[in-house]
């Protein structure tokens, strides 16, 4: 009984450090795509951005 205590606990913990690492990754990949040029206010979906990225030649 007490191993699968521990076990659980560690089972969430290492859930939970896995959230932390990667929602801020997710959040900016989602944030990309957005429309405005201030990060806070989600306007719309665009490609916008990432065009103006592959067309500067000097970048890529």
């Amino acid at each position: 009984m007490q191993v699968n205590k521990v076990s659980k606990k560690l089972l969430s913990a290492g859930i939970l450090v896995y959230i932390f690492l990667y929602l801020p990754i997710f959040l900016l990949i989602a944030y990309s795509f957005n429309d405005s040029r201030i990060g806070i206010t989600w306007i719309g979906f665009t490609m916008k951005w990432y065009k103006i990225l592959f067309a500067d030649t000097q970048l890529i």
